[in-house]
């Protein structure tokens, strides 16, 4: 069974899963509503190139450049994910106005400090091994074992960027006390 938090921190990623699994649910029964849920919404999947606004979609990468993405995503390399979209939005032929709007959304949405430096090389290193063999239950164990390591400040701050603050288990549980 997988957290909430780590469902969503997937998703967040970029790795499509297709529903949610809660600790107190019941194994047999997920799988029969991820079948349901799947041929319901086959006609809407996850799109991960609709992520903020679709910008991803509009600058065309590549097959490699997407995985590059993706990868920058999982390991939490955001200089190098900026470095990488700036150049395709200036080298691209995007109308000036919609240039402006990608560099604005990256200007806005830098993550901080706690963000940049969630992981540290040896962490990078362990979720690229996991993430080209395709072990994303194992990249995102090395995430959350280090999310979890951080102080409830830096913890806050990290999953508020991600903007997934109301899922945190840690906050409702201080929020009881």
């Amino acid at each position: 069974m997988i957290s909430r938090l780590l469902y969503l921190l997937l998703v967040f990623m970029s790795i499509s899963i297709t529903t949610l699994i809660r600790p107190e649910d019941d194994i047999e029964k997920v799988k029969i509503h991820r079948h349901h849920h799947s041929k319901r919404h086959a006609d809407k999947p996850f799109d991960p190139l609709n992520a903020h606004g679709g910008f991803f979609r509009k600058l065309n990468l590549t097959k490699e450049e997407l995985k590059q993405v993706s990868e920058y995503h999982a390991t939490t390399d955001y200089e190098k994910l900026i470095q990488m979209i700036e150049q395709k939005v200036l080298d691209s032929d995007l109308e000036p106005m919609e240039k402006l709007k990608i560099f604005n959304f990256i200007v806005h949405h830098k993550p901080p400090k706690s963000v940049r430096h969630l992981l540290n090389k040896h962490d990078k290193h362990k979720v690229k091994q996991h993430y080209r063999k395709g072990e994303m239950g194992e990249a995102m164990d090395v995430v959350l074992d280090r999310l979890n390591s951080k102080n409830d400040f830096t913890r806050k701050e990290i999953v508020d960027y991600f903007g997934l603050g109301n899922q945190d288990p840690r906050r409702s549980k201080a929020g009881e006390e």
